[in-house]
C-alpha cells in the first residue's frame, strides 16, 4: 500500500480510550483486509493506560496508511469521530471500534455493496457477537435485516423510535456526510443520529454477509441503563436536530409524486414518535411541532395529517388546539380517541348529552370500567339533582372535591361547584366543547402529562 495515497478507497475512523486489552486484535482484524486500498485515523482520546505505547510498537511492525492523532485530554468519543472524520479522504468512511474484529472480506463486501448502489448513501453487513474472551455469544441487538423489509422512509421513520443498527459493521460516502451529523457532543447516540442524517440523502442495503464480531461486555458504552437521563436528552436533541432541519424538508418534499408513499411515512413516523414518548417526554412536543410542519408542505392528503394532529395535541392536553383542526378535518378520519378521559355515568337518568360527548369523541366511555383496578383518568356524569345523594359514596365525595364532575341539567353552562355544569336546553356544539375543554386544561391538565419514564 502507498503510504502517502491521498486517495484512498476507505477511511476507516478509529476512536481509543484506555483500549488495551483489545487493541491488538481489533488491530490484526483492519491489517487482514482483502481490501487494502484504505486509510486507518486513529484518534487516541486521553488514554491512560498503554494503548498510545501498543499502537505505536504495532503500526511500525505494519505498512499501513496510518494518521494519528493524540488527544491530552479525554473529549469523548464524539469529539473523537469528528477530529477523525474531519482528516478522512477516502470515498467510503468506516467505523471501528476499539473492541470489536472484522472478517477479512469486509471492507471488500461493503465497497462492493455501495459500489453497485450507487442511490445508496449507506451499506451495513450481518453481525455476530463476541464476549470478552472472544468468544461467540448468542445475542440480538442490531437487526440489519429490517433495511431490506422496510425500505427506505419506513426505515427511517422507524428508526426515530430507537437505533437498531451496528457502527461498526457499516460503510457510508463521505460525498453523503457532513461533520455535524455526529450530533453535539453527542456521547451516547452520534451513530444514531449519522444513520438517521444518512437516510435523508439516500437508502441503505443490507450484504447479509457476516463480517463483523461486535464484542458486548460490561464496557460496552451502550450497555444496560447506564447514562440514562443522557440517553434521554441526546434522543430529543438528535430528533429535533433532524427532523427539523431543511434536509429533512427536502427529503419530504422528494416524495412529492407519490401522496400514498408520502402518508405511509408520515403514518409510520407518527407511530414511532409515539412509542418513545414514554421513553422521553419532551418528544411529545417535538411530535406535534413534527406533523404541524408537515401540515404545512402537504396539500393533497392535508386532512389525514391534521387527523394525526389532533390526537397528538390533545395527548398534550391542548384540547382547543385539537377542537379549532377538527373544524377542518373529516369526521371519518377522527376515530383515535386515546389520550381523552373517561366519562362514568354514575346513574341511569342521564341527558343524551352523554352519548352524545362519547361520540363526539370529548369523553372515552367509562361505563363498564373498573377504576378501582386501573389507573385511568376519569370524570363521573350525574344530573344536578342527583348530586347531594352521591355525596353518599366516597368515590363520589372525592371527585367533587377534585372537581372530576360534569354535572348536567343545571341552570347555565359552566364553572359548577363540583366540575363543570351543562345548562338543561344546551346542545352539543363547538361552544359547548370549547367551554369543555377550557375547563379539562385548566383544571385537569395533569390528566394529559406524560406518564412516568420507564427504566
Amino acid at each position: 500500500m502507498n503510504k502517502n495515497s491521498s486517495n484512498p478507497t476507505v477511511s476507516i475512523l478509529l476512536p481509543v480510550y484506555n483500549g488495551q486489552a483489545y487493541l491488538q486484535e481489533m488491530l490484526e482484524s483492519i491489517a487482514s483486509q482483502n481490501l487494502t486500498d484504505f486509510e486507518l485515523i486513529v484518534v487516541d482520546d486521553g488514554s491512560t493506560d498503554r494503548s498510545w505505547d501498543l499502537l505505536t510498537s504495532w503500526m511500525s511492525g505494519h505498512a499501513l496508511s496510518v494518521r494519528r492523532l493524540r488527544k491530552p485530554v479525554n473529549l469523548g468519543v464524539c469529539a473523537a469521530l469528528v477530529d477523525a472524520s474531519r482528516l478522512a479522504r477516502g470515498r467510503y468512511i468506516a467505523q471501528i471500534g476499539q473492541d470489536d474484529v472484522w472478517a477479512p472480506d469486509h471492507l471488500s463486501a461493503l465497497c462492493a455493496a455501495l459500489d453497485n448502489n450507487p442511490d445508496a448513501s449507506a451499506a451495513f453487513a450481518g453481525v455476530t457477537y463476541i464476549d470478552a474472551q472472544s468468544k461467540p455469544m448468542v445475542a440480538t441487538v442490531f437487526n440489519h435485516g429490517r433495511i431490506d423489509e422496510d425500505g427506505h422512509e419506513t426505515l427511517l421513520a422507524k428508526l426515530t423510535a430507537g437505533n437498531f443498527l451496528c457502527a461498526p459493521a457499516s460503510m457510508f460516502r463521505r460525498e453523503f456526510f457532513d461533520i455535524s451529523y455526529w450530533g453535539a457532543s453527542n456521547e451516547r447516540l452520534q451513530d444514531y443520529e449519522l444513520w438517521l442524517n444518512l437516510l435523508l440523502h439516500g437508502r441503505f442495503v443490507f450484504t447479509k454477509q457476516i463480517t463483523c464480531s461486535y464484542r458486548l461486555h460490561n464496557n460496552n458504552l451502550s450497555s444496560g441503563s447506564q447514562m440514562r437521563l443522557q440517553s434521554e436528552y441526546e434522543l430529543l436533541m438528535t430528533l429535533m436536530r433532524v427532523l427539523m432541519s431543511s434536509r429533512f424538508e427536502h427529503f419530504y418534499a422528494g416524495l412529492n409524486n407519490d401522496s400514498d408513499r408520502r402518508i405511509k411515512f408520515v403514518r409510520a413516523l407518527d407511530h414511532s414518535l409515539t412509542m418513545v414518548t414514554d421513553y422521553c417526554s419532551g418528544i411529545a412536543m417535538l411530535h406535534a411541532a413534527v406533523l404541524e410542519r408537515i401540515s404545512m408542505w402537504e396539500t393533497e392528503r392535508l386532512q389525514e395529517v391534521n387527523a394525526m394532529r389532533i390526537r397528538t395535541v390533545r395527548a398534550l392536553g391542548l384540547l382547543r388546539k385539537a377542537l379549532a383542526l377538527r373544524k377542518v378535518s373529516s369526521a371519518h378520519l377522527l376515530r383515535d380517541n386515546s389520550g381523552v378521559p373517561y366519562l362514568v355515568p354514575a346513574h341511569d337518568a342521564l341527558s343524551p348529552l352523554v352519548t352524545a360527548l362519547i361520540e363526539e369523541g370529548c369523553f372515552q366511555d367509562g361505563a363498564h370500567i373498573d377504576f378501582s383496578s386501573v389507573d385511568l383518568p376519569y370524570l363521573y356524569a350525574c344530573s344536578e339533582t342527583q348530586v347531594e345523594q352521591l355525596k353518599s359514596y366516597d368515590s363520589f365525595l372525592s371527585a367533587t372535591h377534585e372537581h372530576r364532575v360534569v354535572v348536567f341539567d343545571t341552570e347555565k353552562t359552566g364553572d359548577h361547584p363540583c366540575g363543570f355544569g351543562i345548562a338543561a336546553d344546551q346542545h352539543l356544539d363547538h361552544g359547548l366543547m370549547d367551554k369543555l375543554f377550557k375547563f379539562m386544561e385548566e383544571r385537569h391538565r395533569s390528566f394529559y402529562q406524560a406518564r412516568p419514564m420507564i427504566g
